[in-house]
């Protein structure tokens, strides 16, 4: 493991996250990053021990840990809603069947008391 995160792009895959999302932990969650040229904004660099530190606090802020688990955690919960999604869809469709059957069976109903009442009227 390296002593220093030299980038932007080291300190985004050390974390498993993409640049923009640890960019903006930076400024929101205050991400522990140092830049050590204050003339040069772009440069970064940030110690494995803080970020580690800094996760285990923010690990209910949707600051998910560099493991893996974190994201295995997400899967498994996407995983459940999706098939959540799916029953409850199903469900829907046969509902929209249901209703639609009755739809059809009350204009065909009322089509043909239209059509009585019409020719009891002649």
């Amino acid at each position: 493991m390296a002593a220093v995160l030299g980038s932007w792009k080291e300190i985004a895959q050390y974390l498993g996250k993409g640049v923009r999302t640890v960019q903006r932990w930076e400024h929101e969650l205050q991400l522990p990053v140092h830049r050590p040229e204050a003339a040069n904004k772009g440069v970064v660099i940030a110690f494995p021990g803080e970020l580690d530190k800094w996760a285990r606090r923010h690990a209910g802020n949707g600051a998910a840990r560099h493991d893996g688990r974190g994201r295995r955690e997400e899967l498994d919960r996407m995983c459940q809603y999706s098939s959540l999604l799916i029953e409850r869809t199903q469900l829907l469709r046969k509902n929209l069947e249901r209703l639609q059957a009755e739809c059809e069976r009350a204009c065909t109903s009322a089509l043909r008391r239209n059509k009585v009442n019409n020719h009891t009227q002649l």
